[in-house]
């Protein structure tokens, strides 16, 4: 036996009281509601709640907004990277990185006992160059101070046209032939005040 709301004894098993008409819950239609009908419930509120602040968050952050000027760069794609042609083997005066990779990509340095040169007339801290089964396929470039990052977006405007990416919050800029499978990627990084400008062939 046990009592009803209203205080009406009733039997254990009553699926309702005969006084009042309360129905009463089993204990297993508790335990569908708690393992299945409630994580549900929280799983909409859940996604409600993520497409609100994504949301917002659009309309608050245009540091992760970005603008595709064109879709192909105007000026005749690098064939290459410095005097490095795609496609070419590694050669002497480099020290290995990393890899090869299960991918076979190595990664090459200058030797220390070499410094790099200038690029578009600018001072070089570092450098790299990667290779894919022994073919050239990207090579990076690594400036100091934001200065040289300003003066390498003119200088590679100069050369390759108007970029046809720009996300100027996040100093990114990124020019790219889509048929040929190459790009030039322009970056700042403002906590360690370094650029990298990295040259890529995707085709390789």
């Amino acid at each position: 036996m046990r009592k009803c709301k209203c205080g009406n004894p009733v039997a254990g098993n009553a699926r309702f009281c005969p006084k009042c008409g309360h129905r009463f819950t089993s204990l297993v239609t508790k335990l569908v509601v708690l393992f299945f009908v409630a994580p549900a419930l929280l799983g909409v509120v859940f996604v409600m709640l993520a497409a609100m602040f994504r949301s917002n968050t659009a309309a608050i952050s245009p540091a992760v907004q970005s603008n595709t000027v064109s879709a192909v760069a105007t000026g005749e794609p690098p064939t290459g990277f410095r005097n490095f042609k795609w496609g070419a083997p590694p050669r002497a005066g480099f020290k290995k990185l990393i890899g090869p990779t299960d991918e076979g990509v190595t990664m090459y340095t200058l030797l220390a006992s070499k410094k790099p040169e200038p690029l578009s007339d600018l001072p070089v801290a570092e450098e790299d160059y990667a290779f894919v089964h022994g073919k050239f396929y990207q090579g990076d470039a690594y400036l100091d101070g934001e200065p040289n990052f300003q003066k390498m977006k003119t200088a590679l405007v100069s050369k390759f046209g108007n970029p046809t990416f720009i996300n100027e919050n996040l100093k990114i800029y990124r020019w790219k032939w889509t048929q040929e499978k190459i790009e030039i990627t322009l970056s700042f990084q403002t906590r360690f005040a370094r650029t990298t400008v990295m040259f890529a062939n995707s085709a390789i």
